[in-house]
C-alpha cells in the first residue's frame, strides 16, 4: 500500500524553516530546476512520526548521503 503524502501545511512549514535549502547538502531549491521532497529523519519503519520535527526538505542528493549515514 502506498503510503500518505504529508498534508500541504506540514510540508509549506517544513520548506519554510528550511527556506528552500536541502536541509542535508544545503543547496538552494531554486538552482536545481527539481522539487526538493520531505525525508523522515526518524524513519517511519522505526517508528518515526510525520511531523515538522522529524521532516527534512531535501534533495535527492542530500537524501541519498542522509540515508547512508544511517546505516
Amino acid at each position: 500500500m502506498a503510503k500518505a503524502r504529508p498534508r500541504t501545511e506540514i510540508r509549506v512549514r517544513v520548506r519554510e524553516r528550511a527556506r528552500g535549502f536541502c536541509e542535508y547538502c544545503r543547496i538552494e531549491e531554486a538552482s536545481t530546476g527539481h522539487e526538493f521532497t520531505l525525508d523522515h529523519v526518524s524513519p517511519e519503519s522505526r517508528g518515526g512520526p510525520t511531523t515538522p520535527e522529524n521532516l527534512a526538505y531535501a534533495c535527492v542528493v542530500g537524501m541519498t548521503a542522509a540515508a547512508a549515514m544511517r546505516f
